[in-house]
């Protein structure tokens, strides 16, 4: 029994070290997904938290046309690279927030349209206001459109404007049959003269791209109604 228990050792001897090597080959990938994926899961966290941010105040009435406001969104954004170490925003940076109000245009509206306008946008949602902060250049538009036509320098638009002009039309809020009744099958349903707000929030994902077959996440968008 000895001499065959001796035999036995010596004809397994480096099993271990094949076992642990074929262990060892899936447990790396597995290991570094799991940072990837933990990574990407804080950045997405701290997107949703400053879009949120920007929302509320922009709904609460916060001109973010004005550099102190912009400074206070700059410095809740930590290390998104949305700001740079003064808490300006970067023009060059990893995100860009879109922040818009839009509006269903009702028979009330239409009736004060300037003479020389049509109100061609009855019944239909429009952007009446959009403030754009960050870096413009990202590979991202906004879902409700990015109308120049009539902008002031508050980031407001032009009643006479955004009632006639088609651009300022968002399709997905659909057209309501009249001012009353409510739009079926939209997103949000707006009665006429009703108002709503809406932040977006688009910002790159540099952490690390391990396996872009299977997790190629680009970037993080998020988007919040108020």
């Amino acid at each position: 029994m000895p001499a065959i228990s001796e035999r036995r050792r010596r004809s397994q001897s480096g099993n271990a070290l094949i076992e642990f090597t074929v262990a060892y080959a899936f447990m790396i990938p597995l290991v570094l997904g799991l940072t990837a994926f933990g990574l990407g899961l804080i950045k997405y966290l701290q997107v949703s938290s400053i879009n949120r941010t920007a929302g509320s105040m922009f709904v609460q009435g916060a001109d973010f046309t004005q550099t102190s406001y912009q400074k206070v969104l700059g410095k809740v954004s930590g290390d998104l690279g949305f700001a740079d170490s003064n808490n300006n925003i970067l023009t060059t940076g990893n995100g860009v927030i879109t922040l818009t109000e839009l509006m269903r245009i009702g028979t009330p509206q239409c009736a004060g349209i300037d003479t020389g306008y049509t109100c061609n946008n009855l019944n239909k949602v429009v952007v009446v206001k959009q403030i754009v902060l960050g870096n413009t250049s990202l590979s991202h538009q906004s879902a409700f459109g990015n109308p120049t036509t009539g902008h002031n320098s508050d980031g407001s638009y032009n009643s006479d404007i955004y009632m006639s002009n088609t651009s300022f039309v968002v399709p997905a809020f659909g057209t309501a049959p009249n001012d009353t009744t409510a739009t079926p099958g939209v997103t949000l349903d707006l009665r006429a003269g009703e108002t709503a707000f809406a932040s977006e929030a688009f910002f790159i994902a540099p952490q690390w791209n391990l396996f872009p077959a299977i997790y190629n996440q680009s970037g993080y968008y998020m988007r919040i109604y108020f």
